[in-house]
């Protein structure tokens, strides 16, 4: 049985556990008969946000030996439709201390009432058809299922069993609030501090289940334990409970916020903000005018009105908002103008567009906002069929030291991105595709570190943004703050964890890029990355997420369409973009490009089941047989040598 509640652009969902499973893979469908994977969680619930119609499947899964083993069928369902029963059907998933529960909705019910040990706790709206409880020990919930006032039905008794005590942390303004779930029968809590490693000593003692404590430093990260405890003759006896949790305090509760004026009578509101929120609001003078269920955002897009702006980031509290940090007020509206108009460019940053004037806006935005300065923004329009053409002219118009467009007729996004290359006047280069977002400090985190390094190539983890919200893709093994040997990156780009073909969360010494632009490939990422990197000496690593890369602002995109094609002209394509980095690539590094040809084959043909990629990988036998890299990979090594012998 599967469970969907809609909420919003929220949807919870929950299953029948599986025993004895490590975890869920969960897959949309992309296709006529593709499933994508694209999401991986341990217990039988998971939240999704921005899904409206589509089909699922489940797969429960465990791991032997590095290995996936699916051998438990699987759970096939529709989103969109929403499902009415006459009583009613729950489930409950227990994560830690938190208990989830999810049922489908009663007929004719707007309302719903929840009791907890027979003590109501929550009335819901028709819509909000799930609870998440934090309660220590043994519970029963009741759920009645209300029209108007007037009792429809009411589920049996839910027996809830949460054996975890769970400690949490909210950083507020130059101080933290702690709170965990109620444990029954005690008199108290003592909350304790680590002052050396593993050594923690208790300062505070609270009577209920939060406290607010003072004494921290800003940009320390503390950790801090919690005890209840009972009192016999005036001492306290401790429970033999606790509960740990880290917290990194805010180096400052500043948000950075600087504003620009936008296509379409619009201003962007960007900011900067290293911290943990649930989501912003936007002011102009003193007055709501945006709200942002986001932690994670830093760009929104406003109607143009001129005033004094300000933001506030909150958390939630027992479902209370607090504010915990805020900007000044800014009435300066044109940041980007207002800076010295740069004498040369730091970083030259190539954008290809095609029919993307409802979201290139947003791009552009999020590069005008940044904060490295010296920016220059190349837009090669690739024979857009919509308004893109107006609307990047009107950018090159407005920041003409900073956006300059070129028009050229459809060629693909290789060429674009050539013919961006060609233009590019800046020291490093960057690539951005023209739905995705850099945030606020990525471009300078990766620009510092090249410099101070003197790195070839910089390199950072990135956010995949898609149905259910940010994942953070491609954190790396490699120290930060050094230059690495590029050989060590290069083994890791096809690897399960590390796979990092992407172009855009990387800079590029502008030479290096300009002596090697893309080949006109239909799969241009695959071909040109280890391509590029091969004529590197050098990289380094930032740990900090930089790239954000939106899977859902758009409901179709050209690796859509490559999806669909059938099995051999895949194979075609793909094996085109593997002996380009292969055959083209820097010649002092063909064995290692050799090994990652016939890994992308490997893996290539155990998802697609098509014999031709194996055949491609015995015509290399020469170039594999003793392979420094492949025999170093035992893993590959494992499945790639049987298929050389004769």
């Amino acid at each position: 049985m599967v469970i969907c509640v809609y909420y919003e652009n929220e949807i919870h969902i929950a299953w029948k556990k599986t025993p004895n499973i490590d975890g869920y893979k969960l897959y949309q469908k992309t296709g006529d008969s593709l499933y994508t994977s694209f999401k991986d969680v341990t217990g039988n619930h998971v939240s999704l946000f921005g899904m409206t119609d589509n089909k699922l499947k489940i797969k429960p899964y465990k791991r032997v030996n590095g290995e996936f083993k699916y051998d438990y069928g699987f759970l096939k369902f529709d989103l969109g439709a929403e499902e009415f029963v006459d009583d009613f059907e729950t489930l409950t998933n227990i994560n830690g201390a938190t208990a989830n529960i999810l049922w489908k909705k009663i007929k004719n019910a707007n309302n719903y009432k929840v009791y907890l040990n027979e003590e109501p706790i929550l009335q819901t709206s028709y819509n909000e058809c799930y609870l998440d409880l934090v309660q220590y020990g043994a519970s029963n919930v009741v759920i009645e299922a209300y029209n108007g006032e007037q009792l429809i039905t009411k589920s049996n008794n839910i027996l809830i069993e949460i054996n975890d005590l769970e400690i949490y942390g909210i950083n507020t303004d130059g101080k933290v609030l702690l709170y965990w779930n109620k444990v029954p029968n005690i008199d108290g809590y003592r909350i304790f501090k680590e002052v050396n490693p593993g050594e923690f000593s208790g300062f505070q003692s609270a009577a209920s289940e939060s406290a607010i404590i003072e004494n921290i430093t800003p940009g320390e990260s503390a950790n801090f334990k919690v005890k209840p405890y009972v009192l016999k003759n005036g001492q306290r006896e401790f429970t033999g409970l606790h509960a740990k949790c880290k917290i990194n305090i805010f180096d400052t509760s500043k948000i950075d916020l600087v504003l620009n004026e936008s296509y379409g009578n619009k201003l962007s509101a960007s900011w900067y903000f290293r911290g943990d929120v649930d989501g912003f609001e936007i002011f102009r003078n003193n007055e709501l005018v945006s709200q942002i269920s986001d932690g994670l955002a830093h760009i929104a897009i406003l109607d143009y009105v001129e005033g004094a702006y300000s933001i506030k980031g909150y958390k939630y509290y027992k479902k209370e908002k607090i504010y915990t940090c805020e900007s000044d007020v800014v009435t300066n509206l044109a940041y980007r103008l207002s800076q010295p108009k740069p004498e040369k460019y730091k970083l030259s940053v190539v954008i290809p567009a095609y029919n993307s004037q409802d979201y290139i806006p947003r791009t552009i935005a999020t590069v005008l906002g940044a904060t490295l300065d010296s920016i220059e923004l190349v837009i090669v329009d690739d024979g857009s069929k919509d308004n893109t053409r107006e609307v990047l002219s009107w950018y090159a118009e407005k920041y003409p030291d900073y956006v300059k467009t070129i028009f050229k007729a459809n060629g693909g996004v290789a060429h674009t991105r050539n013919v961006g290359i060609e233009f590019a006047h800046g020291e490093y280069i960057a690539f951005m595709d023209n739905d995705d977002m850099i945030r606020p400090n990525g471009f300078k985190q990766l620009y510092d570190a090249i410099v101070a390094t003197g790195s070839d190539v910089a390199v950072a983890p990135l956010y995949r943004i898609d149905n259910d919200k940010y994942v953070v893709r491609h954190r790396l093994p490699f120290a930060s703050g050094v230059a690495h040997d590029i050989e060590d990156y290069l083994r890791l780009i096809f690897s399960t964890g590390y796979n990092n073909i992407g172009v855009w969360n990387k800079i590029y010494k502008a030479q290096m890029v300009k002596d090697h632009p893309y080949g006109l490939l239909a799969y241009e990422d695959v071909s040109w990355t280890p391509y590029i990197l091969s004529y590197a000496d050098k990289f380094c690593y930032i740990p900090d997420v930089c790239y954000e890369w939106d899977r859902k602002i758009r409901p179709a995109t050209f690796s859509n369409v490559l999806s669909n094609r059938s099995a051999e002209e895949k194979f075609k394509e793909r094996f085109e973009a593997f002996e380009f980095f292969y055959l083209q690539g820097n010649q002092k590094r063909k064995e290692c490009l050799a090994y990652l040809k016939a890994k992308r084959l490997f893996g290539q043909g155990t998802t697609a089941k098509y014999h031709k990629y194996f055949d491609a990988i015995k015509d290399m036998k020469n170039e594999l047989i003793n392979n420094k890299f492949l025999l170093a990979d035992a893993n590959a090594s494992k499945k790639i040598l049987p298929l050389l012998k004769d």
